[in-house]
């Protein structure tokens, strides 16, 4: 009873600030950030970090998807953002993503980041 107490008001008190309970970083907190990245690449570091580094690697390596080294070599910057924001409407009209997905037999969920934040990450994996 005591320990759901202090977590309730802990959480009230609290809730609007970042705290140790959030599994996500704040896009300034830069204490994982490689230094030797420019300011645009290490934003998009944290934004790979958040959203695509659970099933990517920035390197060739397969994972639950594939490796994005070389990506833009395989897709244009307009095809890129439609995959991450909408891959079920991107499956349907390009016939490389319906590959992709036949080959690794998983869909990609859909995020809601902005084409700006999807080219942050871009440039990230591009460093």
């Amino acid at each position: 009873m005591l320990v759901s107490v202090i977590s309730v008001s802990y959480l009230y008190f609290y809730s609007d600030t970042p705290h140790h309970f959030s599994n996500k970083e704040e896009l300034t907190d830069t204490t994982n950030v490689d230094q030797t990245l420019t300011a645009t690449a290490a934003k998009g570091q944290i934004l790979f970090k958040q959203n695509c580094a659970k099933c990517h690697y920035k390197t060739d390596q397969k994972n639950v998807g594939p490796g994005l080294k070389n990506v833009m070599q395989r897709i244009d910057e307009d095809q890129l953002v439609s995959w991450v924001q909408n891959p079920t409407q991107t499956i349907k009209k390009d016939k490389y993503f319906k590959k992709l997905v036949e080959n690794y037999n998983d869909r990609m969920p859909s995020f809601k980041l902005s084409r700006e934040e999807i080219l942050l990450i871009r440039e990230y994996i591009e460093s």
